[in-house]
């Protein structure tokens, strides 16, 4: 996960603007809940996977093959941060595309997770 946070830091000026910070839009606004909803249910259904172990095996290399939910809970909450900080700091041109990107990432898991019969477990 350390990695994952220092690329993401490291590639965060190259897609930042020169200018001031711009406030979000009601679209960032809303596509940013989607992110965070989406980021949420797949949380909960990895929460799931992680408690048992025997049945399920998590396929994200950053948290590992079998994580405790502990380990599921600070990747999770990590992650959520993350992509709004991103967010905030993308000029805005370029913000609906992250938000698309991360829409569609957790939007795929979600699904291929309730195909395996996971559910949302907090």
């Amino acid at each position: 996960m350390k990695r994952l946070a220092i690329i993401l830091l490291l590639l965060l000026p190259a897609s930042c603007s020169g200018k001031h910070f711009q406030p979000w839009s009601g679209q960032d606004v809303v596509l940013q809940t989607a992110v965070t909803v989406t980021s949420a249910v797949d949380w909960g259904q990895t929460r799931d996977a992680a408690e048992q172990p025997d049945v399920y095996y998590e396929s994200n290399p950053v948290i590992g093959g079998h994580p405790s939910t502990e380990e599921v809970d600070i990747y999770s909450v990590s992650s959520i941060a993350l992509k709004a900080l991103v967010t905030w700091f993308l000029d805005p041109e370029y913000r609906p595309w992250w938000q698309s990107f991360c829409i569609g990432i957790s939007a795929s898991n979600i699904m291929i997770n309730n195909g395996n019969g996971l559910r949302i477990n907090f």
